[in-house]
């Protein structure tokens, strides 16, 4: 009774609570598992309607004036000296890079927005500790489905690598995911100091590296240009 007693009276570090909270199965065992009825209806209604909305949906200006930025730069080197007038980090805009010249062209918003929104679904739903109804809402709330995983922007490729985070936070891929987040965006990375405050035992470890660059990268990346 007694060790009882002082276990339950020991101080619980926050980052230790959530290592608990965000105890998750892979996800490929999670899709094994869903053989509930209720299950497969969330998850297809959730991917029918975000495509339909994805794929109706008319990209604003500041859409496409991203894809011709990331299309039309002879070269990465040109591609971010476009983007120190923009005053955005470079990895959105490669990526959409990649896209329009892996064959998407035109088409490579869509494409862009449709890969980040099924991979947020997919990890969102593989939050098997959490109930259904509430990571369904968490994928129909209005952020989410339409400022996010619709409208292609940064934030669509940002989401998805926070959820990432959140999903592997007891993986080594935690450390690579959390590198990539000052990239996306400065509120992403103001995101990635938050989960890291919560990991700050960690911090001066060498695992860190990854994150310290990329925010040096991001920083250099929007100074803006002498002209």
């Amino acid at each position: 009774i007694t060790a009882e007693v002082v276990q339950l009276n020991m101080p619980v570090d926050l980052s230790t609570r959530l290592d608990s909270l965000f105890e998750f199965e892979c996800i490929g065992l999670w899709w094994g598992k869903m053989k509930l009825k209720d299950d497969w209806l969330a998850c297809s209604f959730i991917v029918v309607l975000q495509l339909s909305l994805i794929w109706s949906h008319v990209a604003w200006q500041d859409e496409w004036q991203a894809l011709q930025i990331a299309a039309s730069s002879p070269n990465l080197t040109s591609l971010v000296e476009h983007l120190r007038y923009e005053g955005h980090p470079p990895l959105w805009y490669i990526f959409l890079r990649v896209i329009a010249l892996a064959g998407g062209g035109v088409l490579a918003l869509k494409i862009a927005a449709t890969l980040c929104a099924l991979i947020t679904i997919f990890i969102v739903l593989s939050f098997t500790n959490q109930p259904l109804w509430l990571r369904v809402c968490v994928l129909l709330s209005e952020p989410i489905l339409f400022e996010f995983n619709t409208i292609s922007r940064s934030g669509s490729l940002g989401i998805m690598i926070i959820f990432a985070v959140v999903r592997f936070w007891n993986n080594r891929a935690f450390w690579v995911l959390i590198g990539l987040l000052p990239l996306t965006d400065f509120l992403f990375g103001l995101v990635s100091v938050v989960f890291l405050s919560l990991r700050w035992r960690e911090i001066f470890h060498w695992r860190i590296a990854p994150w310290f660059i990329s925010g040096v990268v991001a920083a250099v990346s929007v100074i803006p240009p002498s002209d």
